[in-house]
């Protein structure tokens, strides 16, 4: 289960000055909420929620809510910190594609979660966890067009400096 630690999200010296008010509420309630609100805007995009809402007529909170898990459930973290140890050795156009191709698995992942019955995160990553490690095995359940497209996408990456091999549940 999916369980924030609200004083890891603060800087190092507030860590220390809040240590005993980060775990209350509301203050954690506001960490966390930061947190996430966030990532969407920098893992999203600027328009990722407002988009949403308009495609689904979904509620924000029913939004946010399988954003939080679909950033679990596609290990987000993972992906985007393989993506920025390559800064200075890939070219910054091959990083934006990764990016932005990852961001269109995050929309799509996202809005299907909207659709499920609405659940804490924690069991939602739960239910959907093992979609990650499909992910890493994706060539094995793509047929044509879509495995040459792949295929071609993962030659692409490797000629600019990419490694073939990913996180296990990262759409490349």
């Amino acid at each position: 289960m999916v369980r924030p630690r609200p004083a890891r999200l603060l800087p190092a010296a507030n860590r220390r000055r809040l240590r005993r008010q980060t775990g209350k509420p509301p203050l954690a309630r506001q960490i966390v909420a930061n947190a996430v609100a966030n990532s969407i805007v920098n893992r999203g995009g600027l328009t990722f929620t407002l988009r949403a809402i308009e495609d689904t007529q979904a509620a924000v909170e029913d939004v946010v809510r399988p954003f939080a898990a679909a950033r679990e459930i596609l290990d987000l973290a993972g992906f985007t910190n393989a993506v920025q140890a390559l800064d200075n050795r890939i070219p910054a156009q091959t990083q934006t594609k990764l990016h932005l191709g990852f961001r269109r698995t995050l929309d799509a992942a996202v809005r299907w979660l909207i659709q499920a019955p609405a659940a804490p995160i924690g069991d939602t990553v739960e239910r959907f966890a093992a979609v990650g490690d499909w992910i890493g095995r994706l060539d094995a359940f793509l047929a044509e067009p879509d495995l040459s497209r792949r295929s071609q996408e993962i030659d692409e990456a490797a000629a600019a400096g990419c490694p073939r091999r990913w996180p296990q549940s990262s759409p490349i």
